[in-house]
């Protein structure tokens, strides 16, 4: 593993780390406090999750928060594409898995920040303009 850090190979030495058991806890709880941190900042920033305005709405996109997320916050990105098995390079799969990726951002923002619910709106806003009833809406609660 020495041999690997002197000669800046970092795979073998992050894959052999992760098989030690008492270095694999610590690196969970390294990646824990940093998507941590990386959300807080996120969700204090000025992202597209916080627009509410009829004016706003209609610019929120899956693909814009998706791309948002992989600039603002790149850990958190790594682990919904890496928990999704979804290859960024892979545009067809990319692009099939957009919606769950920005949904699973969404639902995780929210909980952190009642604010950033844009993507909640969004949704309600394009079944209500589809012709979705009320109780279309009760079921889904």
């Amino acid at each position: 593993m020495v041999k690997n850090i002197c000669n800046r190979q970092w795979k073998p030495v992050v894959n052999a780390m992760f098989l030690h058991k008492e270095l694999r806890e610590e690196l969970l709880c390294s990646l824990a406090k940093h998507l941590a941190r990386e959300m807080t900042a996120y969700t204090r920033s000025k992202s597209m999750l916080k627009f509410s305005t009829p004016s706003e709405l209609p610019c929120f996109s899956s693909r814009k928060l998706v791309h948002e997320i992989k600039v603002f916050c790149p850990l958190w990105y790594t682990c919904i594409t890496g928990a999704a098995s979804v290859d960024p390079s892979d545009e067809r799969k990319f692009d099939e898995s957009i919606n769950s990726l920005a949904l699973v951002t969404s639902a995780i923002a929210r909980l952190r920040n009642p604010q950033m619910s844009a993507h909640a709106k969004r949704i309600s806003t394009v079944l209500v303009h589809s012709g979705t009833k009320a109780a279309d809406f009760t079921c889904l609660n």
